[in-house]
């Protein structure tokens, strides 16, 4: 399901952002989820 408001774009933008604010070894996947108030997924147990 797409959260109402995110699109590759916003996303691409919010990495930018984190990348000036923190750096590229800061710019992670729940990075940009955090900032957009994301959940992030649980992990399937194998």
């Amino acid at each position: 399901m797409v959260q109402t408001g995110l699109s590759p774009e916003r996303l691409t933008l919010a990495g930018a952002e984190l990348d000036d604010e923190a750096g590229f070894d800061q710019v992670t996947l729940s990075a940009p989820a955090r900032r957009f108030h994301v959940k992030q997924a649980a992990r399937m147990r194998t």
